[in-house]
């Protein structure tokens, strides 16, 4: 029994030396659904952070003529006041981090489908740190340059499978250290710039409606109703986000404590998590259409 025991475990050494080390055994399809939905959420995520700047000016805005601004129509915004110019560049840094780790997920993805990455742009990849992000600390900002070097590293020397394992503890410590830093932008930063946003909606609304006819209260009754759902479409988006975010986490770390042999485990222990990412992406990106 004992050297029947020995002889299985030997197999199951020489097939992870064989699977790791040299060629790279398939991984489940699990693997790759589960990174390209993390891929498809931070790129939708960015429609969140880029309203950063658009929550500021509608902020400074209210009572003026101005066209509404959606998320989905950044371009089409009114021109931006200087109290709000920083929340601009901010939002412009915030999507070229959200845009490397897109490409990390999109790397890991083409890795466990084709043993192969077509990811390009090195120079690109590594200038997504040139310059420093206001609202990520240092943790965050240090990780951003350590990531960059690792997509680089990933891309100049061809990666395949095999080196996947190496790839996942690598970089697991930054990207849970970056998506924490967007976790806190589109959580508290954003969130509190919505609830900032309703509370002078609520006070201008309320003092335009002083000493007005009954007619002239209902319209604006009307248009308030308005903007309160269309504020509270963008914070259910923002939530929506967060909890994917938070989801991407947790499953890049499960994938870098089971590794790449152990396709069973992979599998059972993605399954939740894309699950969770195929439920939030629609609510995400539903509340965003705005």
């Amino acid at each position: 029994m004992r050297s029947r025991l020995s002889g299985r475990a030997a197999l199951a050494q020489l097939t992870v030396f064989i699977c790791v080390g040299l060629t790279g055994c398939a991984p489940p399809p699990a693997v790759a659904t589960f990174a390209q939905q993390a891929s498809l959420v931070l790129q939708a995520g960015n429609s969140v952070t880029d309203d950063l700047a658009e929550s500021c000016e509608r902020r400074h805005s209210i009572g003026q003529p101005l066209p509404q601004v959606t998320l989905l129509a950044p371009a089409s915004a009114p021109k931006l006041t200087v109290a709000c110019e920083r929340f601009r560049q901010e939002s412009i840094e915030i999507t070229q981090v959200s845009k490397l780790v897109s490409r990390y997920f999109s790397a890991l993805e083409e890795l466990s489908r084709f043993n192969t990455v077509t990811v390009s742009d090195p120079a690109g990849v590594a200038g997504a740190n040139a310059s420093a992000v206001a609202n990520l600390g240092s943790i965050q900002s240090d990780s951003v340059g350590k990531l960059a070097s690792i997509l680089t590293l990933v891309i100049t020397e061809r990666y395949r499978r095999g080196r996947t394992v190496q790839l996942l503890r690598d970089a697991d410590s930054s990207v849970s250290a970056i998506l924490t830093g967007l976790e806190q932008i589109a959580g508290s930063d954003y969130v509190g710039l919505l609830e900032e946003e309703a509370r002078t909606n609520a006070n201008t609304f309320r003092e335009a409606g002083l000493n007005q006819s009954p007619s002239v209260i209902l319209l604006l009754n009307r248009a308030y109703r308005e903007e309160v759902a269309s504020g509270q479409r963008r914070s259910n988006a923002a939530g929506a986000y967060v909890a994917a975010l938070h989801e991407i986490a947790e499953g890049h770390a499960a994938l870098t404590k089971l590794g790449w042999a152990k396709s069973g485990n992979m599998t059972t222990a993605l399954a939740p998590h894309i699950s969770q990412l195929q439920r939030l992406l629609p609510a995400l990106t539903a509340n965003i259409q705005d």
